[in-house]
């Protein structure tokens, strides 16, 4: 994937929208499904092209930035679709419409009228369905389109007029061809600042891993590589790459496709009232994958995540003095196949992090069955210890598909 930047200095919230565009395509593109070539404000007068390539295909999407804080019209359209290359008296948008590998993403600050909300999209960068625009709203935005007069006395604003008129020409009688046109055409409204800021942080966190904490500080460093890349002309991807890996949290991996136990609902709002669980069950029973889910729909909202099997570790992580949210998972702290042998001591830690555990903080810890039974064995011969709070079994009956307790009576309990 490449992203190239070249213009003029200036417009912060262009710099703000491309780094949204910049940041979504490498959420959702990768060196195999294709690659992307982005540039801002290039001679010829459109702010952006992303260029999207396969093997099978290259989409040119422009990106057209628009700031007005007026709603959008059929007559604020038009005069957007009309919108010409500099110098030019053929080059402008709904002319390049007609490639069928072409398309156009306005984004403002505006909101879109009635006639204009069939074009919109939620921060998708899809063309639309055939089935956007009703027949009586095409010939109402043909009659704008016929009726359209670009500004100005001039002899290229007359050779405009003449590419006007036959565009208009082009359309007239054929629904079709006009409606294949706005499928191609995508509008983000009412993106304010702050939304395209807040957006830009959700894709960070999401697809990224990083924190919130983080999040208002590397949005900065890629405005300001948007920036840098536009005064050199160059390729601005692997800034973006480099800064987010430099930044990004713990990767949490989990399989894909996932499939919860049934009981995962429950277990969401025990991890959220009592901000720890442990999760115990035989090898293979899907501990592991279950507390990563967990993590990850945390981690997803901001929270900085850690997955260790060091008791110690994660006492240091969860215990730091910071104001961000935080999740540690304690994958098998007692041992894998054996026991610790330190593992009373262990346990005792366990007791102390789940004590100190503040509003900001959350743990989850698995272990395998056998090992929390010989566990409780040890601390029996005890009396001042005793097993971290209840741990819930996540063995499945395979005959039956519901969660069972293990045979022995030990301090596990199940939900159900």
């Amino acid at each position: 994937m490449s992203i190239e930047i070249a213009g003029p200095q200036g417009y912060d919230y262009q710099y703000l929208v491309t780094t949204l565009i910049t940041t979504q395509l490498l959420a959702e593109y990768n060196e195999t499904t294709g690659t992307a070539s982005l540039s801002v404000l290039v001679e010829g007068g459109e702010d952006a092209a992303i260029r999207i390539s396969s093997e099978s295909m290259t989409q040119t999407i422009e990106l057209q930035v628009k700031g007005s804080e007026k709603n959008i019209d059929l007559d604020k359209l038009v005069s957007w679709l009309f919108h010409f290359s500099k110098r030019s008296a053929s080059d402008c948008v709904i002319n390049r419409l007609r490639n069928s590998d072409y398309s156009v993403l306005f984004v403002t600050r505006a909101r879109c009228c009635d006639d204009v909300s069939h074009l919109r999209s939620e921060y998708v960068l899809k063309t639309h369905s055939m089935q956007l625009m009703p027949d009586d709203c095409l010939n109402r935005l043909f009659e704008h389109i016929s009726k359209y007069i670009p500004d100005g006395k001039s002899n290229i604003a007359k050779a405009r007029l003449l590419t006007c008129k036959n565009i208009s020409s082009y359309l007239h009688g054929d629904l079709r061809i006009l409606k294949q046109m706005m499928q191609k055409v995508i509008i983000w409204e009412e993106s304010s600042d702050v939304h395209i800021e807040s957006s830009i942080d959700k894709l960070l966190m999401r697809f990224f891993c990083v924190p919130l904490s983080k999040t208002i500080d590397v949005r900065d460093k890629l405005v300001k590589a948007v920036r840098s890349g536009r005064d050199r002309g160059n390729d601005i991807v692997p800034d973006f790459k480099k800064i987010l890996a430099d930044n990004h949290g713990y990767f949490l991996r989990i399989p894909d496709p996932y499939l919860p136990p049934p009981n995962y609902v429950q277990l969401q709002g025990i991890l959220d009232r009592n901000h720890f669980l442990y999760l115990t069950g035989v090898s293979g029973c899907g501990k592991t994958s279950a507390a990563r889910s967990l993590a990850l729909e945390l981690q997803q909202n901001g929270y900085n995540c850690l997955e260790t099997n060091d008791i110690y570790e994660a006492r240091r992580f969860l215990q730091l003095c910071t104001q961000e949210d935080r999740i540690c998972i304690i994958d098998d702290p007692f041992g894998t196949l054996y026991l610790k042998d330190d593992s009373a001591e262990l346990n005792d830690i366990l007791f102390q992090i789940e004590h100190d555990l503040g509003k900001d903080r959350k743990l989850i810890v698995t272990s395998r069955i056998e090992l929390i039974k010989a566990l409780r064995i040890n601390v029996e011969t005890d009396p001042l210890q005793s097993i971290a709070s209840s741990w819930i079994d996540l063995t499945v009956n395979n005959t039956s598909g519901s969660f069972v307790m293990s045979p022995f009576p030990i301090c596990v309990s199940v939900v159900r």
